[in-house]
């Protein structure tokens, strides 16, 4: 199970603690802190609340440019959670079939997007080499 923290509040204390895994400095941009966080959070079993009430404002792409750009950080950040490459049946599933199929994602924003986030996701694996 994993728990996505880009909108949440956590105590500054709790932060500190995870401060030196979570947020790698010598990144240029953002690449799934927030995931990493919550891999990290949930490891250590410390309870997460759900606050119907809260009220964030989350920044979307405004162009398919933006979201593949988005979508490629994205992707290259996987690569501080996931522990190995996934299958191509699991990248077919997630990021193709499910959208399109599944959820009504058209498919001219998945299939581009999804690409980005995968050849994100390669190209970093390959620089940390």
């Amino acid at each position: 199970f994993q728990v996505d923290t880009r909108n949440c509040a956590i105590k500054k204390e709790l932060m500190q603690v995870f401060r030196e895994n979570v947020f790698i400095e010598d990144m240029k941009q953002a690449q799934a802190e927030a995931r990493v966080l919550g891999k990290d959070l949930n490891k250590k079993g410390i309870k997460i609340v759900y606050e119907p009430k809260l009220i964030v404002y989350h920044k979307d792409p405004l162009s398919l440019r933006e979201a593949m750009i988005q979508k490629a950080r994205h992707g290259s950040g996987r690569i501080y959670l996931w522990e190995r490459t996934p299958s191509l049946k699991y990248f077919f599933i997630r990021y193709f079939w499910n959208p399109i199929f599944n959820f009504g994602v058209p498919f001219w924003y998945v299939i581009p997007t999804h690409l980005a986030f995968i050849s994100g996701y390669f190209m970093a694996k390959r620089n940390m080499k």
